[in-house]
């Protein structure tokens, strides 16, 4: 089997990453925002700034991650060659 056989099995494999990254990135994504939303529901408690900020911070981090992950292999399908095995 050529590399050009094998093209399309690549670009599968390409997107179920970006996929698998979205649903890891989804999941983090919702605890980071369930923790702000305790904190504001607890904001009547001392330290309750404490899980707003990591939450937001966990959020803009995975999403950041996220958006430079999705970025990479998207480029990677841009190329010519994609991946040499």
């Amino acid at each position: 089997m050529s590399g050009e056989d094998l093209r399309p099995l690549k670009k599968l494999a390409i997107w179920s990453l970006i996929v698998a990254a979205g649903l890891i990135s989804a999941f983090v994504s919702f605890l980071s925002l369930v923790s702000v939303w305790i904190g504001f529901s607890e904001i009547h408690r001392a330290g309750s700034w404490l899980p707003v900020t990591g939450g937001i911070l966990i959020f803009l981090l995975t999403l950041w991650l996220y958006i430079r992950a999705a970025g990479a292999l998207r480029r990677h399908l841009k190329s010519p060659d994609l991946f040499e095995l």
